[in-house]
């Protein structure tokens, strides 16, 4: 049994300390080891689906329905090119906000880079330091400008942005009569635009006192030293996921679709993990400690493999003013093969490791349902409902790995409409509401991540002979806090998308 006094005090004590992340985009917590990160983003590749919210479940007679719904390829009535390309920017920003409180008074002032430590003053106690005539003169602690906004660029205490462009999607679709249905086949090749993933840390502490969750060492009593070592962690990850798909539709009569479909996902990411070791704090009691400098650097480099393989059940009932869809996604396994350069640096030496490993992803049965309404000829309203159970997933995680946190579910909502008002013109617009698959520190709710939010807009034309094109836009917004009793970390990203489609019949 636990000493329920204790653990309050435990509790109270350690998150007081405020040693948290300096920052921690997607949330991979203090700063986690590499996995797989990314697979957990939520993209659109068809530029008339992005339009429309993503809410395509329940649309059929286009070939972009291989990506969310195989039944609705069943009435294609003519052979199907599609090709798409697009652009997609993601910037995060990140700003904390210290909190003062009474216990280890000064140690957010080293964490927060508001005091820059002296070498001189190296194993010093902090009260030497800053209540005995100042010894350091580098100590310089500012008020902070209250009246901004603390998710805006302007409060943000860093930023980093990345974008990408290029080809996102090619697609053909061939029907033909069988015992007197209509039989789509149809094949796919798609990248995944959206595969970005950085996390940093710059309080990258070890043990760690600020949050009951990592493993902290017991409450310091001043008989006993705690050497806490503080590092500044960076992790990024970029590449190219690449799925195949084939799959096959039926329109088994006038009212009911059915299809199935098979996705093989590969692709190669570049990843880099550095974890460079700033100092020491040995902490004595609840207002003592010292700091001293120190130098051990850690890098990882390398590739990840990706690979799987996903089968999905599809139907569709189709009325002149109603249509309901449902996709089914089978349980399917993402594998990761690692390959990685270790290089450990410190004053007196210099020496590289080498790390191989597979981890493997078990995913659960999912499902996505949708609906669509045809009030009037020129509108089309469509809602999507989306599931993946990813808290039911299974890990296998290489090395015993401590720091991997398992995912909580997503419950994806999609809308869309529709409207045109002349027969070469359409007018899209949609919204989707997108939980992470993350948890962020100091949560109430342990089993659903922060929301982000999209809202899309876009426009197809008729080119009659030439085909059809279609082009879309996305902004995107996350944002989220850490919550501390010592301070709050305020954490947004924002992606922008821009997607063209082009489709040709035969």
């Amino acid at each position: 049994m636990h000493n329920p006094k204790r653990l309050r005090i435990a509790i109270l004590i350690t998150i007081l300390v405020g040693m948290i992340s300096g920052g921690r985009l997607m949330a991979q917590n203090r700063g986690n080891n590499f996995a797989f990160q990314g697979l957990g983003n939520t993209g659109e590749i068809s530029a008339k689906a992005l339009a429309l919210g993503g809410a395509y479940t329940s649309i059929n007679g286009d070939i972009d329905a291989i990506q969310y719904n195989p039944a609705g390829l069943a009435t294609i009535d003519r052979l199907q090119l599609s090709v798409g390309a697009g652009m997609l920017s993601r910037a995060w920003t990140e700003n904390q906000v210290y909190n003062q409180n009474r216990l280890f008074y000064t140690l957010p002032f080293y964490l927060e880079r508001l005091y820059i430590p002296d070498p001189a003053n190296n194993g010093k106690l902090d009260s030497d330091v800053f209540f005995d005539g100042l010894v350091d003169t580098a100590y310089v602690v500012a008020f902070p400008d209250t009246g901004l906004e603390p998710f805006s660029d302007a409060a943000a205490d860093w930023k980093k942005k990345k974008m990408t462009t290029g080809p996102t999607n090619f697609a053909i679709a061939y029907p033909f009569l069988l015992s007197g249905k209509n039989v789509v086949v149809a094949a796919a090749w798609n990248k995944k635009m959206d595969f970005f993933d950085y996390d940093r840390n710059s309080t990258y502490l070890d043990p760690h006192l600020g949050y009951t969750e990592y493993d902290m060492p017991d409450l310091v009593n001043g008989l006993d030293t705690i050497r806490m070592n503080w590092s500044d962690f960076e992790r990024s990850r970029s590449g190219s996921l690449q799925e195949f798909q084939a799959a096959v539709a039926i329109d088994l009569s006038k009212h009911i679709k059915t299809g199935f479909a098979f996705r093989y996902l590969t692709g190669e990411t570049d990843d880099m993990l550095i974890l460079n070791k700033i100092g020491d704090f040995d902490l004595i009691d609840q207002n003592e400690f010292a700091f001293s400098y120190d130098t051990l650097d850690l890098s990882i480099s390398g590739s990840s493999d990706f690979s799987g393989l996903k089968t999905e059940l599809g139907l569709q009932l189709q009325y002149d003013a109603f249509g309901f869809g449902l996709n089914v996604v089978l349980p399917y396994t993402v594998k990761r093969d690692f390959s990685y350069a270790e290089r450990t640096t410190n004053p007196q030496n210099d020496m590289t490791n080498e790390i191989k490993g597979l981890e493997k992803f078990r995913v659960p049965l999912g499902y996505a349902l949708g609906i669509n309404l045809r009030p009037v000829e020129k509108f089309v309203f469509s809602l999507d409902y989306d599931l993946k159970r990813f808290s039911k997933a299974e890990w296998e995680i290489a090395n015993n790995d401590t720091t991997h946190r398992n995912w909580v579910d997503q419950q994806i909502l999609r809308l869309g409409i529709q409207y045109a008002p002349f027969q070469v013109l359409s007018l899209r617009a949609g919204y989707r509401a997108i939980p992470q698959v993350f948890v962020p520190d100091g949560a109430p709710y342990r089993d659903k991540g922060p929301e982000a939010r999209a809202w899309t807009v876009g426009f197809g034309l008729n080119l009659g002979q030439l085909g059809l094109l279609d082009v879309a836009g996305e902004y995107r917004i996350l944002k989220y806090y850490d919550q501390y009793f010592s301070n709050t970390n305020y954490c947004k990203e924002v992606t922008k998308n821009l997607l063209i489609g082009y489709h040709y019949f035969f």
